[in-house]
């Protein structure tokens, strides 16, 4: 069976509001080859489909399989750029491109994520943080979030941590112990997603491990002196958990 995609390159079109001509024009064919496509006289080759796709702002196999009628498994949502401080964090200006994700997954936007302070957690620098949208009020202790503060007048900063109720005052955590927390109402953050899933192009690089070793090390280091000492001494550590749930339970008395 000869597959056409002229008809569902025309209803793009149409819905962009392109004239046949425009479209022509910017993906270098004639006019008159691009009415014959969308007449169903003719068929573009391979690259001629690309680009009159990429023109469209489709994918091409996704245009594809809209000609062929299948259902979509993968759906586009935006990434969250460099963000304008007064504009609505999802204004279009905060935008930097688009990214496929499964269409099961209920998002609404992606983070490009940059530096190594959720690297305890797996998530590495250059992946994609997918997130939803939400408001401090929808935010649970535990949960991954984009929280955002205004840094200048002009920019604000989009940042993926943490966020836990501390006896009910709100921090940022990082799943790197180098990072230290952030008072979130002090520094005048507010939540703008919370994290559902993870895209990752690429398999992490052997260096990634070697950092996440340091990293632990660097957070077990102040345990050293003590699990020595306890070694010295011929303590259990089933003494020392005894000892210490004791610690806590006087305490929890103490402050009840």
């Amino acid at each position: 069976m000869e597959i056409r995609v002229g008809p569902i390159i025309r209803k793009i079109r149409e819905q962009y509001g392109l004239e046949q001509q425009d479209l022509a024009r910017t993906a270098n064919i004639s006019p008159s080859f691009l009415n014959d496509i969308e007449k169903s006289r003719s068929n573009p080759a391979l690259d001629t489909f690309c680009r009159i796709a990429q023109t469209l702002g489709q994918n091409p196999g996704r245009l594809l399989n809209m000609a062929l009628g299948i259902t979509e498994s993968t759906k586009s949502i935006p990434i969250l750029g460099q963000i304008r401080a007064g504009l609505p964090i999802f204004a279009e200006e905060n935008y930097e491109g688009g990214i496929e994700i499964p269409s099961d997954i209920t998002a609404d936007f992606a983070l490009r994520v940059r530096g190594d302070s959720m690297i305890g957690a797996g998530i590495l620098d250059g992946d994609y943080a997918i997130c939803r949208k939400a408001e401090t009020i929808n935010a649970h202790s535990g949960q991954i979030v984009v929280a955002v503060r205004c840094e200048t007048a002009e920019y604000a900063e989009a940042t993926l941590k943490y966020f836990f109720e501390n006896n009910g005052h709100p921090v940022l955590r990082a799943a790197n112990p180098e990072y230290e927390d952030i008072d979130f109402d002090e520094e005048g953050y507010r939540v703008a997603g919370i994290m559902v899933a993870l895209l990752r192009y690429g398999a992490p690089d052997y260096r990634i491990y070697r950092e996440y070793i340091s990293t632990r090390d660097y957070a077990l280091q102040e345990w050293d002196e003590v699990i020595e000492k306890a070694a010295t001494a011929g303590i259990k550590p089933s003494v020392i958990k005894e000892l210490i749930d004791v610690q806590v339970e006087i305490a929890k008395r103490l402050k009840g």
